[in-house]
């Protein structure tokens, strides 16, 4: 939760108010978070209390006015590309309906950062979400000798 100018509270995702702070938005909290996946938000969507396409509404509504007032926008789609498949708003579904394409980062060695990468593309390409870039986060010199080396031939 979040305090407003005007003293009310907005319920907010807690990399929202990360962003916020550390690039100075001026944009409003509901722009910003559109919509918080919280405890008990599965349940109320499989009992139809909650409705994706409203959902799904808000967000393009915020999107739309966050990217008349900026140059650019970088939209955080958390965890993997399904997170959030089973109320039907995963990542990657939202790319789509956004029109955005999507960065993929993924971490680990070599077997798991392809699984990992394989897995999220999957879904990408299920909703006709392109890929623009993507990232493998590797903490050791020689993982990362090692894993260049078989993704040159991978890719």
């Amino acid at each position: 939760m979040v305090k407003n100018p005007d003293e009310t509270t907005t319920k907010v995702d807690k990399d929202v108010i990360v962003f916020q702070k550390r690039f100075g938005l001026e944009t409003s909290w509901d722009d910003l978070s559109p919509i918080v996946i919280d405890r008990g938000m599965t349940r109320r969507y499989l009992d139809g209390e909650i409705d994706s396409a409203a959902q799904l509404l808000k967000v393009e509504e915020a999107y739309a006015r966050i990217s008349q007032a900026h140059d650019f926008v970088v939209v955080e789609g958390t965890g993997h590309a399904g997170v959030g498949s089973i109320i039907d708003m995963n990542n990657a579904q939202v790319a789509a309906a956004l029109g955005l394409d999507a960065v993929l980062v993924v971490g680990g060695g070599l077997g798991s950062s392809f699984d990992e990468f394989a897995a999220n593309k999957a879904i990408c390409d299920a909703h006709g979400v392109r890929l623009s870039a993507f990232y493998f986060l590797l903490s050791y010199f020689a993982t990362v000798q090692c894993v260049l080396h078989f993704l040159t031939q991978l890719f």
